[in-house]
């Protein structure tokens, strides 16, 4: 700070606030207030930008979820996702997007399992995707379907009729 003005804390939390509000870059040359702001450490710097990572908005709106930060258990899953499984953010989306064909809901849970089998499956893109879609029609195809058990009220004897016969003798009397 070639001036050797200081800004109130009040003002560069202010400043911060709508900073991460709106997900912008600041070139700062203060470096105090960016460790008040964002930690003192490496670690506590990190962690604080990782709540506003991009890619949680993006999965929080495939679920159609706006309006609000990630919750703690929802960042541990995402984090998985991302960090651990290292998909794309397009095969988590569509995870997503199966999750709320499914459940209706956003399930962070659902899709967990979803993403679960796919690592385990060693999916990379959203052809592997395909490949394992068409498997398991084909799987459900070749399974035979189970036969449903008889009417209850076709276990007797049918009785057979000559209506023929029926109807002269009802003509006849």
């Amino acid at each position: 700070n070639p001036t050797s003005i200081f800004m109130p804390q009040s003002r560069r939390t202010e400043l911060a606030g709508i900073i991460k509000q709106f997900h912008l870059l600041v070139i700062e040359d203060d470096i105090y207030s960016f460790l008040s702001v964002y930690g003192h450490t490496v670690h506590e710097a990190k962690q604080s930008t990782n709540l506003y990572n991009r890619n949680y908005y993006k999965i929080l709106n495939a679920f159609g979820i706006k309006g609000r930060g990630p919750a703690k258990p929802e960042t541990e899953y995402m984090d998985c996702w991302l960090n651990t499984y290292h998909f794309t953010l397009e095969i988590i989306l569509e995870a997503c997007a199966r999750t709320i064909a499914q459940t209706q809901r956003p399930n962070f849970q659902y899709a967990d399992k979803i993403l679960s089998e796919w690592h385990k499956s060693n999916v990379h893109h959203l052809s592997d995707i395909k490949a394992l879609d068409a498997a398991h029609l084909k799987k459900q195809k070749a399974e035979k379907p189970k036969t449903a058990p008889a009417n209850k009220f076709n276990n007797f004897h049918q009785r057979d009729y000559d209506f023929e016969q029926l109807e002269k003798q009802l003509l006849n009397t």
